[in-house]
């Protein structure tokens, strides 16, 4: 959902940054990682109804993009993770991976809260920010509004 807005032209001057994690690349994708069934890597696209087809958005985000990564995600595949961040067209984009992180819960990993800080602190978002007294954060499906 966050890549889907941020990606959109109407909302390139709303949004300043973005942080993902543990995120797909699409709902076909993780079906066909979730189930290895044949009939299911079978299925074409268009039986999904919500397709999420992240990978083919994020070459259009052009802002500062943080991928927080678990890799001990036992649901959405890490390597996805890697696919998103080097589809990523933004020139400012950083992945943090964090060893044993699982899909709800690399929130507790070691460095995860720094890693988030260090984002914040060194991308050149900050004075877009300070222009609108408010920094839009969207993280996976929640919003977080900084501000300063």
């Amino acid at each position: 959902m966050a890549i889907d807005l941020a990606s959109r032209v109407e909302n390139s001057t709303k949004i300043r940054c973005l942080l993902l994690e543990n995120t797909f690349t699409s709902i076909p994708d993780v079906a066909k990682s979730l189930f290895d069934l044949k009939f299911v890597r079978c299925l074409p696209r268009w039986f999904y109804k919500n397709q999420y087809l992240s990978r083919l958005k994020v070459p259009r985000l052009m802002m500062p993009t943080l991928y927080l990564s678990g890799l001990g995600d036992q649901l959405i595949p890490s390597s996805m993770m890697t696919e998103l961040y080097n589809s990523t067209s933004s020139e400012t984009k950083i992945m943090g991976r964090f060893p044993g992180g699982s899909h709800n819960e690399t929130w507790m990993s070691n460095h995860y809260y720094p890693t988030i800080e260090y984002f914040l602190d060194e991308v050149p978002i900050t004075k877009l920010c300070l222009q609108f007294k408010v920094c839009r954060v969207e993280v996976a499906h929640y919003s977080i509004f900084l501000k300063y």
